[in-house]
């Protein structure tokens, strides 16, 4: 019984980590999920992220690093695993 515990307390642990460790996707989270959950993003540069992603989505980080202003590579290498460009 000990050990069903256990299992069924570290399956929950895990479950709960992978849920606080989603990406986020960059072309649809709104302004406030982008300045809460990266590093290195405010209110304003989670405006101009907005901004430019309306223009066309953006495809990878060097993409994001190209085109908006305020965010460059150390944000970039801050922001690697938790930035997802689509939904798939």
């Amino acid at each position: 019984m000990k050990h069903l515990i256990q299992s069924l307390l570290a399956v929950c642990l895990l479950a709960f980590a992978s849920l606080s460790w989603a990406a986020i996707n960059i072309n649809t989270a709104d302004a406030k999920t982008l300045a809460k959950e990266l590093d290195g993003v405010g209110d304003k540069l989670a405006s101009t992220i907005i901004k430019e992603r309306e223009k066309s989505p953006f495809v990878s980080m060097e993409d994001v690093d190209k085109r908006v202003k305020g965010w460059g590579k150390k944000t970039s290498e801050k922001n690697k695993d938790k930035v997802k460009f689509s939904d798939k």
